[in-house]
Order: structure tokens, then sequence, then C-alpha cells
């Protein structure tokens, strides 16, 4: 993608994705990547949702419940320092 050849950080949009989507459709896609097994899209989106509402509950909720299956699911040893 040409977004690459900017500096400009995907997080510096994320105002813009929220006010677009809402938080509430984001969250709820997060949980539904998270129950779909992809923990990592689901971060991606509450990543989003956190940079603007940083207490949303349910966003930190899918967050925590996102970060405890990927330190599951990894024998690494910094992962693992990561996720702890």
């Amino acid at each position: 993608s040409s977004t690459e050849l900017f500096s400009l950080a995907p997080s510096e949009v994320a105002g813009d994705v929220v006010r677009i989507a809402g938080a509430q459709a984001l969250v709820e896609a997060a949980r539904d990547h998270l129950d779909a097994k992809r923990p990592e899209r689901a971060l991606q989106l509450t990543d989003l949702v956190l940079a603007v509402e940083p207490r949303h509950i349910e966003a930190r909720a899918v967050a925590v419940d996102a970060h405890q299956v990927l330190l599951a699911g990894t024998e690494n040893f910094w992962e693992r320092a990561w996720f702890n």
C-alpha cells in the first residue's frame, strides 16, 4: 500500500475510524474475531477504540481476553513476558 511510504501510523487515524464505525461496532467485530480464533485482529480493533476511549470497558475486556488467548498459545519466552 502507498500508506507504507509515509510516516503516519495507523493509530493516528483511530479517531476517524471510531467516529465513522462506532466504538461499539468495532468492539463487537473484535469479539467476533476473538471467537473465531483471530486474537491478533481483535487486538487491532480494540487498539483503535482504546486509543480514542481508553476506559471503554468492553474494549478493555476483549483486549484482555485476546491477550490471554495469545499467552496460552505461545511458548516463546519474549511473547510470554510481553503478554504477562
